[in-house]
């Protein structure tokens, strides 16, 4: 795919070996999903269950994640005009709302934990790709954004922000708490990044064409990013070195993490598909807390490694 608007999670969901049923097992366990869009790609929540009459317990369950996704899209979503991140990018400032104030402190620590390779502030060079156009000759970081009290404020030559990187794995999450808050723990999140809970799941790794590897996923989140997944007209990967700018060619072609949460996973798949090699990977991993990677260099080897 050439140019048009980033898909990543779609990319992502070819790679999921679906199925409510736990790791090895034989038999399907009854579940009540739903499937739609939100923040631009497919996602789909799968509770399992029983026919013991909790049937309306995740039907309602589900109507409340649903809310939550549209209140992600009023924060997070570029593609609207109206949401918080766009009026930041906009004016070059923004009153957050305490959910964009919590994934703002998130998102700081993820380019603290990183070395600044996860950084949002790439959007003008993203956007400068996008229309084929030279890049800024100057770029914004994350860390000259300033904070205010509730307001983020741009530095004087401006910004503009994308979470992308990490939007959809703290869209998760938040799914993820809301279900919990209605008694909900056996569940699969696909929303752009995977989160499991309850029984153990099987999770395939894509690198777009094929499987390099599966994540058994349990309690925990994964998140894959490939350079390739997407590409500019100019035929260069949609992951950006934040200060270089540079799109390939990469070291690594596929990175695949599991994390605690599916923020903190998102990330750290951006991040360490930008590192330079093992050693490196290997320090990212332990400085983000991750509990297992799998790579794939350009050559085709794969790297894992649990911590």
């Amino acid at each position: 795919m050439r140019g048009g608007r980033l898909t990543r999670r779609r990319f992502l969901a070819i790679s999921a070996c679906a199925g409510i049923a736990g790791i090895g097992g034989t038999s399907a366990v009854h579940a009540i999903s739903w499937q739609g869009r939100a923040l631009g790609a497919d996602c789909r929540i799968e509770i399992a269950g029983g026919a013991d009459g909790h049937d309306e317990d995740a039907r309602r369950g589900l109507a409340a994640a649903r809310d939550t996704l549209r209140r992600m899209e009023t924060l997070f979503s570029i593609y609207d005009p109206a949401s918080e991140i766009s009026r930041f990018n906009r004016t070059g400032r923004l009153e957050m709302s305490p959910e964009f104030s919590r994934l703002r402190q998130i998102v700081s620590g993820m380019h603290e934990r990183t070395g600044g390779l996860f950084d949002p502030a790439v959007q003008g060079r993203f956007a400068a790709r996008m229309r084929n156009e030279p890049e800024p000759p100057s770029s914004t970081l994350w860390r000259d954004l300033r904070v205010e009290g509730r307001t983020l404020l741009a530095p004087p030559e401006g910004a503009t922000i994308t979470f992308n990187g990490i939007a959809q794995g703290f869209a998760c999450d938040r799914i993820g708490q809301t279900l919990a808050a209605h008694g909900i723990h056996d569940v699969l999140i696909d929303a752009g990044e995977f989160s499991a809970s309850g029984r153990t799941r099987r999770l395939g790794i894509s690198n777009g064409r094929d499987l390099i590897g599966h994540h058994a996923l349990r309690d925990a989140a994964a998140a894959t990013s490939t350079h390739d997944a997407f590409l500019f007209p100019d035929g260069g990967g949609h992951l950006l070195h934040p200060v270089t700018g540079d799109a390939s060619p990469p070291y690594w072609q596929t990175v695949s993490v599991v994390a605690e949460d599916a923020a903190t996973a998102d990330a750290a798949s951006t991040a360490l598909a930008l590192t330079s090699g093992p050693d490196e990977i290997e320090a990212l991993a332990v400085a983000c807390k991750l509990s297992r990677v799998v790579a794939q260099d350009r050559h085709g080897e794969v790297f894992s490694i649990d911590l």
